[in-house]
């Protein structure tokens, strides 16, 4: 098969904006997260799959705002402070999301 000169295929890009960046609790968590949340300090959001989702636009809102969560502590580097999970609550269709910051620093080390 041989490649020919010209220009090279377009990708699909990325959005630009999620629908999670107008949304209230996920900004008031997400500026507690990296503004002053101390180690071992916990936060996180409760969503509901059927309401947040419609709300939201996604089959899975709650891995959506996991993912976002990850993405912004990977652009500020706080990833390897932080660990998110997501889990389902005891009530059928709810999510927790959860961001614990970890105890590492400079004299202290990440267990494995």
């Amino acid at each position: 098969m041989r490649f020919a000169e010209g220009q090279p295929p377009k990708g699909k890009g990325k959005p630009k904006s999620s629908p999670l960046d107008g949304d209230s609790d996920f900004q008031e968590l997400a500026a507690k997260v990296m503004h002053g949340m101390k180690p071992r300090e916990s936060a996180g959001i409760f969503i509901d799959q059927v309401a947040d989702g419609k709300r939201l636009g996604a089959k899975n809102p709650a891995r959506m705002v996991r993912d976002h969560m990850n993405r912004l502590l990977s652009e500020n580097e706080f990833a390897d402070l932080h660990t998110v999970t997501c889990f389902q609550t005891e009530k059928d269709g709810v999510w927790a999301v959860w961001v614990t910051r970890l105890d590492v620093g400079p004299n202290r080390t990440k267990s494995t």
